[in-house]
């Protein structure tokens, strides 16, 4: 799979269309997609550079003339890593960030640590609301079920973000609206496991 990441990439939670205004004059909003997922795929960089290979991604590969292949990307012998998503570039400023960090005692050892990620989140917010930019698009379509894979890739790394950017708030520094792109496949599963919009629409649960 390939990793796709858009570096542009009062907090709101919407499943609707978004009618938040940045020009009253113009009576429209602008919005950007943003990704959450890639905690992982950070994480598993990280491995690669501590194990003194280079930090490939489909550009650099590409650029290498051939020299390396995206098997070169994640060195079998120095694995097993926690993902095999390969980054298209390396982002420019930060690098290959993620929002990932345990919130309580309870939270499941595969959340990594992402260092930077108050930087990462202060600078994004910088950046989105520079390009004029009134709200992201958090897609997480691709996990309908709430599960441990769930709760890596997009809810911790999402009440991260809200948390960060509310404190920004706090500190008068402005940030976009939040808009969660939902799949809403089935009301409920017949295992009991609970559906992702169930989980982000009772707030008890999803920013407890």
């Amino acid at each position: 799979m390939i990793l796709i990441l858009s570096l542009l990439s009062q907090i709101s939670l919407s499943f609707s269309s978004p009618s938040f205004i940045h020009d009253n004059n113009l009576n429209r909003s602008a919005g950007i997609l943003y990704e959450i997922w890639h905690c992982q795929a950070a994480q598993a960089m990280a491995q690669v550079k501590d194990s003194g290979s280079p930090q490939l991604t489909v550009e650099t590969v590409i650029q290498s003339q051939e020299t390396f292949t995206l098997d070169d990307v994640y060195p079998a012998s120095k694995g097993p890593y926690p993902s095999e998503d390969i980054w298209n570039v390396q982002p420019l400023e930060l690098g290959f960030y993620c929002l990932c960090a345990k919130r309580s005692l309870n939270d499941s050892d595969l959340i990594p640590e992402c260092p930077m990620r108050a930087q990462v989140a202060k600078r994004h917010a910088e950046l989105l609301v520079s390009g004029g930019f009134d709200y992201i698009a958090v897609d997480v379509t691709n996990w309908p079920q709430v599960n441990p894979a769930t709760e890596v890739a997009i809810l911790n790394p999402l009440e991260n973000l809200f948390d960060l950017w509310l404190d920004l708030r706090a500190n008068n520094i402005p940030t976009p609206q939040i808009v969660v792109w939902v799949d809403s496949p089935v009301a409920a599963y017949p295992d009991g496991s609970q559906t992702t919009w169930s989980c982000l629409d009772n707030p008890n649960k999803a920013l407890g």
